[in-house]
C-alpha cells in the first residue's frame, strides 16, 4: 500500500491551505506605512533646520487639507487625478514595463478633451462620454507607441517614452495651444492675451455635485446608478451564501429596489448646493477606473497573462501567452488611463487647455505606483494621502511659516527614497518572526 494510502491526510499535507493573513503579508502591508512616516520625519528635520516649527507646520498643512469643506475638495480633486496617473504607471508595471511617458498621455488626454470639448456641440450625455472616449484613443495610441517600438524593434520603454513626453511638450504646448488652437480674436475685437486654448462648452463640463443639485434626468440617472451599484454588490455579497440558490439574484433585486428607493427619497429632496465647491463626478470616474483595473487584473484571464509577462516572459511565451500582445494592450490601456487624467483638469477644473500647464501629474504617478505597489487599491490609497498633502501644502505658504509649496515633493521623495530600500525595511520588520524561529 502507498504512503499516500496509508496516510489520509497526505494529500492535505502536499497542499496545504491558503492563509490569508500572515506575518509576512501584514509586514508588506507595514512597509509602505513605515515609509510615508519616514518621509513625513524626514519633512520635519528639513523644516527644524530650516528654522520654522515641524509642529505648527504640519498643523497648517492638516488645517489646508480638512480646513473647510472647499479645502477637502481641492485636495480629491487632486488625488483624482493622481489615482489615474498612478494606475497607468501601475498597470504597465505590473507587465514588466517602465511607462515614464504618463506625463506625455497625460498632456494628450488634455489638449484632446480641450479640442473635442471646444470644437464639438453635443447634449451632456453625448458630448462628455465623446470626450472621454476619443481622449482614451488619441493617448492610448500615444502610449501604444512606446509598445509597439518596443515589440518590434526592442526599444526599450524607458527612452522611447522619455523622448515622448518632450514630443508631446513641444508638439502641445509650443504649437498647437499658441497656433491652431489658440484664441482667435478678430479685427474689431480689443486684443487680450488670452493664454491657452478656447473654453469648453457647459455641456462637457462635469457635474460638481456639491456645489449644483441635479436636474431631473440627473436625479433619475443617480437614482439608476445607485441600483445597478447596490445589485451588483449584493449579489457578489449574497452568492457566497451557498443556501441561497437560485434565490440570491431575488434577494439582491428586491435589496436594490430598496437602497434605491431609500436614496430616491433623499436625492429628490437636493435643492441647494454649495458655492465654490469645485469638486466632481470625476472623482468617482477615478474609483470606477480603481475598480476597473483590479477586476482586469485579478479576476480576467487577460489580467492573468499581463501579470505572467510582467513576473516573467521567458515562462510566459513557453506556457503560450502572447506577450507581444500583452505589452501592445498594457501601453495603450495605460495611455488612455494616463489622458483620463489630463480629462479631468480640462473638464473638471480648467475648463480649457491652460497657457501654464501645470504639469507634473504624470511624473507624480511613478511615485504613486511605487507607494501603492502598483495594487490598484494602494495606489488609490496612496494618491488620496499625497492629494491631501499636495492639498494642505498651500497653507503652509502663509505667515508665520512661510514654507515653500514644494515642501509636499520633498515628502514624496523622501517617501519614494524609503521605498526603494523596501527589501531592508522588511528585512529590519521581519526580525521579531525570525527570532521566534
Amino acid at each position: 500500500m502507498s504512503e499516500k494510502m496509508e496516510n489520509p491526510n497526505s494529500a492535505a499535507l502536499a497542499y496545504p491551505k491558503y492563509k490569508r493573513f500572515t506575518y509576512e503579508r501584514v509586514v508588506d502591508f507595514l512597509v509602505p506605512v513605515v515609509c510615508i512616516i519616514l518621509g513625513f520625519l524626514v519633512g520635519m528635520i528639513l523644516i527644524a533646520i530650516a528654522g520654522k516649527s515641524p509642529i505648527g507646520a504640519y498643523y497648517a498643512l492638516f488645517k489646508g487639507a480638512f480646513g473647510s469643506l472647499t479645502n477637502i475638495s481641492e485636495s480629491l480633486l487632486k488625488a483624482a487625478i493622481l489615482i489615474f496617473t498612478g494606475l497607468s504607471v501601475g498597470l504597465a508595471f505590473r507587465c514588466g514595463l517602465f511607462n515614464i511617458g504618463a506625463e506625455g498621455q497625460f498632456m494628450v488626454g488634455a489638449i484632446s478633451a480641450a479640442f473635442i470639448g471646444h470644437w464639438v456641440s453635443l447634449p451632456p450625455y453625448l458630448h462628455i462620454p465623446l470626450v472621454f472616449l476619443f481622449a482614451a484613443l488619441t493617448s492610448g495610441i500615444w502610449g501604444l507607441i512606446a509598445g509597439w517600438l518596443k515589440v518590434t524593434r526592442g526599444v526599450h520603454e524607458v527612452i522611447s517614452t522619455i523622448m515622448l513626453n518632450w514630443i508631446a511638450y513641444y508638439l502641445i504646448q509650443n504649437w498647437l495651444v499658441t497656433g491652431p488652437m489658440a484664441v482667435k480674436t478678430t479685427s474689431t475685437q480689443i486684443v487680450v492675451s488670452e493664454a491657452g486654448t478656447p473654453a469648453i462648452y457647459s455641456s462637457a463640463k462635469l457635474w460638481r455635485f456639491l456645489a449644483e443639485p441635479p436636474n431631473s434626468v440627473g436625479r433619475i440617472a443617480l437614482i439608476v446608478i445607485v441600483f445597478l451599484v447596490s445589485f451588483f454588490a449584493l449579489f457578489l455579497i449574497l452568492k457566497r451564501a451557498k443556501k441561497l440558490g437560485a434565490g440570491t439574484w431575488l434577494f439582491s433585486l428586491l435589496g436594490s429596489l430598496g437602497i434605491a428607493g431609500i436614496s430616491g427619497f433623499f436625492i429628490y429632496q437636493w435643492h441647494y448646493g454649495i458655492p465654490g465647491v469645485r469638486l466632481n463626478i470625476g472623482l468617482f470616474l477615478a474609483l470606477a477606473a480603481v475598480a476597473f483595473v483590479f477586476w482586469l487584473l485579478y479576476r480576467t484571464v487577460v489580467g492573468y497573462e499581463i501579470r505572467a509577462a510582467g513576473y516573467n516572459p521567458h515562462a510566459a511565451r513557453y506556457a503560450g501567452i502572447n506577450v507581444n500582445k500583452r505589452i501592445l494592450l498594457s501601453m495603450f490601456i495605460a495611455g488612455a488611463l494616463a489622458g483620463f487624467g489630463g480629462v479631468l483638469m480640462v473638464l473638471g477644473t480648467e475648463f480649457k487647455f491652460p497657457g501654464v500647464f501645470p504639469g507634473g501629474y504624470g511624473f507624480d504617478g511613478i511615485a504613486m505606483a511605487l507607494i501603492g505597489q502598483n495594487h490598484p487599491i494602494g495606489i488609490m490609497l496612496s494618491a488620496t494621502l499625497f492629494g491631501f498633502i499636495r492639498g494642505g501644502a498651500t497653507a503652509m505658504q502663509l505667515p508665520p511659516y512661510k514654507i515653500h509649496k514644494s515642501f509636499a515633493d520633498i515628502i514624496q521623495g523622501s517617501v519614494v527614497l524609503f521605498i526603494a530600500a523596501y527589501y531592508i525595511i522588511k528585512y529590519i520588520l521581519m526580525l521579531p518572526a525570525r527570532r521566534k524561529e
